[in-house]
């Protein structure tokens, strides 16, 4: 009896389990990349760690930088337009070259401090670059 009941898990598990789009695939091989590439830098004044993974179609890009704690918030906000200001236009560049971008490939930034609170969290995507 245990073995059916294992037996009828696994196969439910199993089907459970969809394969990856080509799009979503795209964002785990682009996760790879980005990760290989954050293992290279050596921490910088504010960017100190990284990571890459997939969430579906989205390239999660999660940054640690040292901010200070205590930033008042119309100065985090002044950040937080800056680096967006910064980054957006180079992204959409490189994203509007990338083949899986026409079928929902995007990359999301998401920026925590020291202590884990979040700063930023935006994602770059169709709608984001239509001004760029």
């Amino acid at each position: 009896m245990r073995t059916i009941l294992v037996a009828t898990f696994l196969l439910i598990s199993l089907g459970n389990i969809h394969a990856a789009t080509p799009t979503e695939q795209h964002a785990i091989e682009q996760a790879k990349v980005s990760n290989d590439d954050f293992s290279k830098r050596a921490p910088g004044k504010v960017a100190q760690s990284g990571r890459a993974y997939a969430d579906g179609s989205t390239l999660v890009h999660e940054l640690v930088v040292a901010v200070n704690p205590n930033l008042p918030n119309h100065e985090l906000a002044t950040w937080r337009d800056f680096n967006r200001g910064v980054l957006l236009p180079k992204v959409c560049s490189m994203l509007r070259a990338d083949e899986f971008f026409k079928s929902g490939f995007q990359i999301r930034y998401r920026y925590v401090n020291l202590d884990g609170y979040l700063l930023d969290d935006f994602t770059v995507n169709k709608t984001a670059c239509r001004g760029y």
